[in-house]
Order: C-alpha cells, then sequence, then structure tokens
C-alpha cells in the first residue's frame, strides 16, 4: 500500500501518492528552491518545472510539489511564511514563504 493512502482508499488513490523516495527527492528540491529566495507557491511550481530535467528531479503534479512546501516546513521550522501579497496571475492574496534565520 501507498505512504498516507487508507485501506479504504480506492487504488486510484494509492496509485497517486508518489512512493517515499519519489517523495523525498521532491522535498529536498523545495528545501533547496527556498535557498534561492522567498516565494509564493505558483512561482515555486514555476521554479521546479524550470529546473526539474537538469536537476533530474521526479516528474510530479504541481499539487504535489506544493504539498511538499508544507513537508519542508514540519522538517525545517526555519521556512515560515512571511508576508502575503496579491498575485498578478489570480489576484488572490497569497502567502510568501521563505528562510528565516532561525525558528519563530
Amino acid at each position: 500500500m501507498a505512504e498516507h493512502a487508507r485501506e479504504s482508499d480506492p487504488p486510484t488513490s494509492h496509485a497517486a501518492v508518489p512512493a517515499a523516495a519519489t517523495r523525498a527527492r521532491i522535498v529536498e528540491a523545495v528545501a533547496y528552491l527556498y535557498t534561492i529566495r522567498p516565494m509564493r507557491d505558483d512561482e515555486l511550481v514555476a521554479e521546479y518545472a524550470a529546473r526539474r530535467e537538469h536537476m533530474r528531479w521526479p516528474d510530479c503534479d504541481p499539487e504535489s510539489v506544493r504539498k511538499r512546501r508544507k513537508d519542508v516546513q514540519r522538517l525545517d521550522p526555519r521556512l515560515q511564511w512571511l508576508r502575503d501579497e496579491k498575485s498578478a496571475k489570480s489576484g488572490k492574496t497569497v502567502g510568501v514563504y521563505g528562510y528565516t534565520a532561525s525558528a519563530a
């Protein structure tokens, strides 16, 4: 059974959950991307896509990249919400996340 899939979930849910090794590689990639600069989730997804082939990161759904940001936050408390800003693309207010010198 896939990691984080419930036994009662249909087989498609199990297939949708990345293998542990793939998930770990995406988490490492996301952690690396935040060393470059603070960014919104849409920017994070775009940076991942732009560097994926060169860095040999796993191909994955953009939503998976966004979710891995939350995993990085759990693993490294220095990655924090910094501010809100309005997205030029959607017009919605979205969070900007980045590393801080120390955990809050």
